[in-house]
């Protein structure tokens, strides 16, 4: 599945967020997240940017045919836990998103124990008590106690990032999501940092899965066509990632047919792909 970020998280007004959400739901894109460091800010608080997105997604569905999901930020107090996550459902949002280093493994739990929507759980913080190997936690270990406090969507980088993990370290991370344990669902695996159409590539290497969200920035939004042909790119890329075809044979033969979303892509993106 593809996703995206609404950037920038500071300063877009709600007409200037409407815009945005309305032209990547019309562009039938699988998710879109709020920031991770986007809350409920006074110009743009968590209710009205429920009521903006969810009339958008709903309207962009109806010329789409496609279901696209908003994973609303609702960290914070967690007195208010409960009543953000109402805001959301109440306005037929389909999911929520926390920020789980910040508010912690109880406040995870304590909102899978009432949550309706699944729950997006964003790792931002988690490097505090990872990097160390002496005094940290591997995300192997993290991830465990995530899912067992009830996440559904986990954030593990992703391959090429700007993040410090390695490639193979965010690999190994990918494969631990997808390890059964106990009667726990298995949960979705979410990339993030740097992803664009160079990285399915390497990502389907590396795991040998399809069974993961790639959320693109810019990797959406600065496709010169436009986030519709952006998406369409991703997805293309990794279809070529699975057939096995070197992404530059694989965009040069859509080009040919009329089709240049991927090629503009790879000319954007690719140095040297």
């Amino acid at each position: 599945m593809v996703g995206t970020i609404v950037k920038p998280n500071v300063g877009l007004s709600e007409e200037e967020f409407r815009l945005v959400v309305r032209d990547l739901a019309m562009a039938s894109i699988d998710l879109i997240k709020d920031d991770e460091l986007m809350t409920d800010p006074a110009y743009l608080p968590l209710e009205r940017r429920v009521a903006v997105a969810t009339e958008e997604i709903r309207a962009a569905e109806q010329v789409t045919g496609h279901a696209t999901m908003y994973a609303f930020n609702i960290t914070g107090d967690l007195a208010g836990l409960r009543k953000r996550h109402d805001t959301v459902v109440e306005a037929g949002g389909r999911c929520v998103m926390l920020n789980i280093p910040v508010m912690g493994m109880p406040a995870l739990a304590l909102l899978r124990s009432f949550a309706e929507v699944p729950i997006h759980g964003h790792r931002a913080g988690l490097a505090a008590s990872m990097r160390s190997k002496a005094l940290g936690m591997d995300y192997r270990v993290w991830q465990q106690m995530a899912r067992l406090a009830g996440a559904d969507h986990l954030h593990a980088s992703g391959l090429g990032s700007k993040f410090y993990e390695l490639d193979a370290e965010v690999a190994a991370n990918i494969r631990s999501l997808l390890e059964p344990l106990g009667q726990t669902v298995t949960p979705l695996p979410v990339l993030s940092s740097g992803q664009n159409v160079t990285t399915p590539g390497p990502t389907f290497e590396a795991t040998g899965t399809t069974d993961l969200m790639m959320l693109a920035g810019g990797g959406v939004a600065a496709h010169p066509d436009g986030p519709g042909a952006g998406v369409k790119s991703l997805r293309q890329a990794w279809e070529a990632a699975v057939d096995g075809i070197p992404l530059l044979t694989a965009a040069t033969r859509r080009a040919d047919t009329g089709d240049a979303a991927l090629l503009h892509a790879v000319q954007t993106f690719g140095k040297g792909a």
